[in-house]
């Protein structure tokens, strides 16, 4: 079973800690509302810039990362990569607004665990779009 699946099933999300990578404040209060509705005592801690998110992986640990693929300071899609030598052993979530078949495979090879189209972020429980994006990445 993949790691983050096997995060979602075995652990309580109740007191995780989740990295949350995204400038836009509509989408961050979408993916807040939505992660709070699943596990509502979890720590999101939000944070704007790629350079942020790698000051935040070097002071702290997280269960999930989830990563907008724009960022005001990422040059191209390889930032994934950058962000992944931060925290190879944790679970990473791309969401984006275009999840074409070319960014797919290449958050893929670049050691995202999952990708999610942005509007999956809407009405649905946290686990659902997570388990989604795990299933986009292996079906790939």
């Amino acid at each position: 079973m993949h790691r983050l699946l096997e995060f979602l099933n075995t652990k309580s999300l109740a007191q995780s800690k989740i990295l949350l990578v995204e400038d836009c404040q509509e989408d961050t209060m979408l993916a807040q509302r939505m992660i709070e509705d699943y596990c509502s005592y979890s720590l999101v801690h939000h944070v704007e810039t790629k350079a942020d998110a790698c000051i935040a992986l070097t002071n702290g640990k997280y269960e999930i990362i989830l990563l907008d693929l724009d960022l005001p300071d990422t040059t191209s899609i390889a930032d994934v990569q950058k962000i992944r030598c931060y925290a190879p052993e944790t679970p990473l979530i791309v969401v984006t607004g275009t999840p074409t078949k070319k960014v797919l495979g290449d958050v893929k090879n670049y050691g995202a665990d999952g990708i999610i189209n942005k509007s999956a972020l809407t009405n649905l429980p946290f686990s659902a779009p997570i388990e989604r994006a795990v299933d986009n990445i292996a079906s790939y």
